[in-house]
């Protein structure tokens, strides 16, 4: 942790300094030790944080017989995934054609489990959405 603190700090704070004048400045005095401190310690922190999140969406590939909920989420072992790229009404939903009124939410998630159709399931994952749930992009009938 502490070489990544040290390789933020010197790249993206101070990126044309060399350790030896990171503390003295050209344009006018000299800042706080303190000041510079914080501001290397909070962009480390900042940096570390996206790094981690980068890996642990990416190391989260999942496979499995999924459970469909509605046209856009499944469930394997446990885990929601939102299908990416996918925007279906959500299971309860009604929609309109003509006059008649219809479950497009239901015949959303028929759709998906005929698709679907009992076959083993593999995603690999791509972001989290507002929710918490993991966003991937899914094959169907994958070994």
């Amino acid at each position: 942790m502490a070489h990544l603190v040290d390789i933020v700090g010197r790249y993206l704070l101070f990126p044309k300094t060399s350790r030896r004048t990171l503390g003295k400045s050209r344009c006018g005095p000299r800042r706080e030790p303190q000041k510079r401190r914080s501001r290397l310690l909070g962009t480390s922190a900042f940096g570390a944080m996206f790094i981690l999140s980068i890996t642990s969406v990416a190391a989260q590939d999942v496979n499995g017989k999924p459970e469909v909920f509605d046209g856009d989420t499944i469930k394997i072992e446990g885990e929601r995934i939102r299908l990416h790229g996918m925007d279906a009404p959500e299971k309860q939903q009604t929609c309109h054609m003509g006059a008649e009124e219809y479950g497009c939410g239901v015949e959303a998630a028929n759709s998906l489990s005929a698709l679907v159709g009992g076959q083993s399931v593999t995603c690999e994952a791509v972001d989290r959405d507002r929710y918490g749930r993991t966003v991937a992009k899914c094959l169907a009938g994958q070994p």
